[in-house]
């Protein structure tokens, strides 16, 4: 199966196996972690809960991205070397491009768009957190309002918390997601697409990445900062909204059975 799906979608699809166990276990963990140290911690009295709650899904968004990111920056790389190498066989090409990491930058080529990437996701990845479980917690509120004015047991029905609240919530929050993190992406994109043994490209790498953000901004304004953010928002409101159901569903399988 592993074979047939790096077949058909490269090597990007192998790390996201791994990557993506990964990033929901962190943040689980980092979230309940995050959430009871600044309940103990003196802060806590200048907060509420709401406000809690929504910094530790953020914090724990941010972290459990660059947690996952050791998974998917290097498959993240050679894909992205594919993708504008086209002479060699399928099965070459990947083999070639890696050798061509390896030899021209070491392993440290592997990770060279490790902060480009942490930055690009890592806010998209708190937001998107963040802002689930604050739409979330919005429609259960909502839920429960109609539920006291109409009478009818809606707000605790199992069809609304495993499947309606995270269709909905999840939709809103692959929006927010995109639209925060598209022009990071696609500076990203732009500095991995670099050519190491370029001069130009070299002294475009040493500038970093928010020069390379400045510079699509100065030549191309903010279309070119938002440039495929519609067929991002396309893909990313139903699987943003797919992951969150399936990912209440394995919380709530992973509750009952501890």
């Amino acid at each position: 199966m592993l074979y047939n799906i790096g077949k058909r979608e490269g090597l990007r699809a192998i790390g996201s196996f791994p990557g993506q166990s990964l990033y929901y276990v962190a943040y689980e963990i980092l979230n309940q972690t995050l959430s009871d140290k600044i309940k103990k911690s003196q802060i806590s009295s200048c907060l509420n809960n709401h406000a809690i709650d929504f910094a530790s899904n953020s914090a724990a968004g941010l972290l459990a991205e660059a947690t996952s990111a050791f998974c998917y920056v290097p498959s993240d790389i050679i894909s992205q070397k594919l993708q504008v190498t086209k002479e060699l066989g399928q099965n070459f090409k990947t083999y070639a491009n890696t050798r061509d990491i390896y030899l021209t930058e070491g392993w440290k080529g592997f990770y060279r768009g490790y902060i480009p990437y942490f930055i690009a996701f890592g806010p998209g990845s708190a937001v998107w957190w963040a802002s689930y479980e604050l739409f979330k917690k919005s429609l259960y509120s909502g839920w429960h309002f109609l539920q006291n004015k109409t009478g009818w047991p809606i707000a605790d029905s199992p069809s609304i918390s495993r499947y309606f609240n995270p269709l909905i919530s999840g939709a809103m929050a692959g929006t927010c997601a995109v639209l925060v993190t598209n022009p990071l992406d696609v500076a990203r994109t732009r500095i991995q697409l670099l050519q190491y043994d370029s001069l130009k490209d070299r002294n475009s790498l040493k500038k970093g990445f928010f020069n390379m953000i400045g510079e699509i901004y100065r030549k191309e304004g903010i279309r070119g900062m938002y440039k495929g953010a519609k067929p991002r928002i396309y893909v990313s409101v139903p699987g943003s909204s797919v992951a969150f159901i399936g990912y209440e569903a394995l919380k709530e399988i992973c509750i009952k059975n501890t």
